[in-house]
């Protein structure tokens, strides 16, 4: 079956050359990494950002990809 975890992670991954690395995807996606993500791959906010701007459907070529979002 497929989550919207699963139809994300694979919109994110595929979208475009420059995007995430596949750490960052599995980590959004709460997918652990067995054997290397406690020794080798730290949380980062920015690459959390980005994973989100990708899976909202911001247009990733265009400035509004990096544009804030709103403040409430």
């Amino acid at each position: 079956s497929h989550s919207a975890r699963k139809g994300s992670s694979t919109y994110v991954s595929g979208c475009c050359t420059g995007g995430p690395s596949s750490a960052f995807v599995s980590l959004r996606g709460g997918w652990n990494l067995p054997e290397v993500q406690d020794t080798y791959i730290r949380y980062e906010t920015a690459g959390d950002r980005v994973v989100g701007r990708f899976v909202s459907g911001l247009p990733y070529e265009t400035p509004e990809f990096s544009i804030l979002p709103p403040f409430i």
